[in-house]
């Protein structure tokens, strides 16, 4: 799946300010700037084996549902992106064991300017869960045609203890809301709906704007009692971009 970088850092400055950070003010001609398209792919590298062996043909591919970056920080001429991907496993019975979202920024000639890949745990069976990962793009190379593609990969698949493992759908998230001031917040409740105590979740959260991920960042919490809300929260000291939807998910880890 590919994105036409078309305003990289053009909105780089306004994205780096609101979305990640203040950093310094980014140049706004063309070989600065990033655009993208609305075309969608999905990928997997076939499936592997472990300690149990799993035959190639029972296992289907991951599918990257969607996905999104935003300008982070720079320094000097190295722009940090964040990316995520949402990763659906089809298979009604087996995980898909650390999953990789890989990003990757080239040009048309081939010329590759960054590659990075970001692991999760794993994907349940007919789950979806959210991976992100920060790509390094070094902007002196941009230009409008410059793209970023991304995707998702497993050589592994198992279907041990499934039954004692939870699904993002076994988290509630509620009570979701926003505080601006010298520092801004976002903050909720998480709730385990499962009957036994998960060590650690991560929360993944997501702004949008038009449907466009615009903010992406994570946090974790430990030691989630059955049944019992858990708050959270995310902070920024510069205000959070312009959008209109909050997405948190969580997810076992």
């Amino acid at each position: 799946m590919k994105h036409i970088l078309a305003a990289l850092l053009a909105i780089a400055c306004i994205l780096t300010l609101c979305a990640c950070g203040a950093s310094e003010t980014q140049s706004t001609n063309s070989k600065n700037s990033v655009r993208t398209d609305e075309s969608k792919t999905s990928f997997s590298e076939g499936v592997g084996s472990n300690s149990l062996p799993v035959q190639k043909t029972q296992a289907k591919d991951l599918e990257l549902t969607d996905y999104g970056f935003c300008a982070g920080t720079s320094y000097d001429d190295i722009i940090y992106m964040d990316f995520c991907g949402m990763v659906y496993n089809p298979n009604e019975s087996l995980a898909a064991m650390f999953p990789e979202v890989i990003a990757t920024v080239s040009n048309p000639d081939g010329t590759i300017l960054a590659t990075d890949s970001q692991m999760g745990m794993e994907v349940l069976p007919l789950d979806t869960v959210t991976i992100t990962g920060i790509i390094a793009v070094p902007t002196s190379q941009i230009t409008e045609e410059t793209t970023i593609q991304f995707q998702v990969k497993c050589s592994n698949f198992s279907s041990a203890d499934l039954e004692q493992k939870p699904k993002t759908s076994d988290f509630e998230v509620k009570n979701i809301s926003e505080q601006s001031g010298s520092q801004c917040f976002i903050t909720g409740t998480v709730t385990n709906l499962t009957d036994n105590m998960v060590d650690m979740v991560n929360l993944s959260l997501l702004l949008r704007k038009d449907g466009k991920i615009v903010f992406i960042e994570n946090e974790f919490v430990d030691d989630l009692q059955p049944g019992a809300p858990t708050a959270f929260q995310f902070r920024s000291f510069s205000p959070w971009p312009d959008h209109d939807a909050v997405e948190v998910t969580a997810q076992a880890w």
